[in-house]
């Protein structure tokens, strides 16, 4: 939802919003970083479920079946927006400054290149994706160890990073290298906090969270400029105090969201993957069609943003959803083998 609010302001034109530009930005990007969190904490969950129903040395089929599972979870949905973006650049719609370049479309299309001028937010998909590759790799090695294999890759990551940021090394700006790995390794930890049992300080953990993200965005709009240790630095750690302490608060005092919120959680990866190119072509609509001299901002761009979510939670309805399953019933039928139910429970959450 933050992400969304940033660029629902974020245009190549002034959209009539004022202020909240400034303090929009200075916030909404790192739901990224709180996702990464919370990414780190849901894979490493379901992969140490699935090491443990494992009962040989070595899993490979099982390792299979959980990484075809995380591509269903993310290819699908993102080639068909991919598909969109490219029907309305062929009308003139923006898409990305001139400062992004061109990629081959074969990269941007299986996700590859972080840098993408068809679909712009699709960078976190490939940290998200070799964040997934690294676990299934694991889970095929370690399977009963699930744990101690992620914390000794996020040993060898952490190391790696911190040389390569030491001697300022073009290296640290690859996708396995970049500081923002350590978000998914925080969300690990959390992982592994809940799983034993760690529920103490649920609330003073979600209230220095905030007080941290508060400052984090504040320091990062006025003396940083997003960069990755940056940003990793402001929004990594207080993401986690939030994340963990919600947790923990969920399994000591009973906190539960409405349905509503759970439902918008559901539909969370195509309001993802939509809004953006949603608001560019309606800002090229807006244009066309002289909706900035009759409606002022304030009241349009909350209009586009209602509009946004009602078309994801149609496409999460009539599209992600209905692919996702037909492609996991798919994969667990080639390998053989029936999904534990509380596990496709997981999954799918």
């Amino acid at each position: 939802m933050i992400v969304m609010l940033v660029h629902s302001v974020a245009m190549p034109v002034d959209v009539g919003m004022g202020n909240l530009v400034a303090l929009w930005g200075a916030i909404g990007p790192a739901g990224v970083d709180l996702f990464f969190v919370i990414s780190g904490f849901i894979i490493a969950t379901v992969a140490v479920d699935a090491g443990g129903r494992v009962k040989t040395r070595f899993a490979l089929s099982e390792a299979a079946v959980f990484g075809l599972k995380r591509g269903a979870r993310v290819y699908p949905i993102y080639w068909v927006v991919f598909g969109a973006a490219l029907i309305a650049k062929s009308y003139g719609v923006f898409l990305a400054p001139a400062a992004v370049p061109d990629q081959p479309l074969w990269q941007l299309f299986f996700l590859v290149n972080p840098t993408n001028n068809i679909v712009m937010l699709a960078w976190t998909l490939v940290h998200e994706l070799y964040f997934y590759v690294v676990v299934t790799i694991l889970l095929a090695v370690f399977p009963r160890n699930m744990f101690r294999a992620l914390f000794l890759w996020a040993l060898v990551t952490l190391s790696f990073s911190f040389y390569l940021a030491l001697r300022r090394d073009p290296l640290g700006g690859l996708v396995p290298f970049n500081p923002m790995i350590v978000e998914f390794i925080f969300g690990i930890v959390i992982a592994y906090l809940i799983r034993t049992g760690a529920t103490s300080h649920a609330i003073g953990c979600i209230s220095l969270g905030l007080v941290w993200f508060a400052v984090g965005a504040y320091e990062n709009h006025n003396y940083g400029s997003w960069q990755p240790w940056q940003r990793t630095l402001a929004f990594g750690p207080s993401s986690a105090l939030i994340v963990y302490g919600f947790l923990a608060a969920e399994i000591r005092f009973g906190w539960i969201s409405a349905k509503a919120w759970r439902r918008l959680g559901d539909a969370s990866y195509s309001l993802y993957i939509w809004h953006q190119l949603i608001f560019f072509c309606l800002l090229k609509l807006a244009q066309h069609h002289g909706w900035f001299e009759k409606i002022p901002g304030h009241y349009l761009v909350p209009m586009w943003m209602v509009g946004v979510l009602a078309w994801s939670f149609m496409s999460y309805y009539l599209i992600e959803t209905p692919l996702r399953r037909r492609l996991e019933l798919l994969i667990v039928r080639a390998f053989g083998r029936r999904e534990d139910k509380g596990a496709v429970s997981t999954v799918a959450s």
